[in-house]
Order: C-alpha cells, then sequence, then structure tokens
C-alpha cells in the first residue's frame, strides 16, 4: 500500500511542478504612493444603467511623485482637484483620461510623505 501511496503523491507533485513552471512571473505593480482613505458619493441610477458619482482619494506619497496613473476604465471624468490635507491649499494639477487610465499630472511634484487629497 505505501509504495503506491509513495508513487501517487510523486506523481501529483510533478504534474504541479509541471504546471507552476509554465505560469509567467507576475510581480506587483509600481506603488507610488500609500491611500490611506477613499470616499465614493454615488448617484446610481438602475435603470438608465448609469452611476454618477465623486471619488476622494486621500494619500501620501512614498517618494517624488509628478504624476498619479488610476485606473479608470469607460469613465467620463468632468474635472479633478487636488489639494493638501493639513493646510487645505490647493494642489495645481492638469489631467489627461486614455478611456482606460486617469493621469493627473502635480504641476509642483509633491514630496514623500506630503498628505494629499484628489477629488474627482
Amino acid at each position: 500500500m505505501k509504495p503506491i501511496f509513495l508513487m501517487l503523491v510523486a506523481i501529483l507533485s510533478c504534474g504541479t511542478l509541471v504546471s507552476n513552471a509554465a505560469e509567467t512571473l507576475r510581480t506587483a505593480a509600481d506603488r507610488p504612493i500609500d491611500i490611506q482613505h477613499i470616499k465614493l458619493e454615488l448617484d446610481i441610477d438602475l435603470l438608465g444603467k448609469k452611476v454618477d458619482g465623486l471619488a476622494t482619494i486621500d494619500f501620501s506619497p512614498l517618494r517624488t511623485v509628478h504624476t498619479l496613473t488610476l485606473n479608470a476604465v469607460d469613465f467620463e471624468i468632468a474635472s479633478v482637484r487636488g489639494m493638501e490635507i493639513e493646510s487645505k491649499a490647493a494642489v495645481k494639477s492638469s489631467y489627461d483620461y486614455s478611456g482606460s487610465k486617469l493621469l493627473i499630472n502635480f504641476d509642483k511634484p509633491l514630496s514623500r510623505g506630503e498628505r494629499t487629497r484628489v477629488v474627482i
């Protein structure tokens, strides 16, 4: 009984090794910021199959950041505003939207640890 069990374990483990070896290496995406809070204010229209809303994201850069890239597939972006959280001072920025990615370009680079809020 033991030889059959050992052979079965060996065969199963070889199959696992082969299937894992065929997988491509996946690494974590670059993480330039630490997101501390996300607030979503949504108006959902089920009949019209439409969602309107406001997203507020509080974050701190983990290093100097010139541009923030967010996934935003098939959104309609009306505006993007930024502010420093402690001083409430406006953070001047512009944005580009490709239909799948929202790029927020800060006029002045954000320093590491500079708590910032963007409202989209």
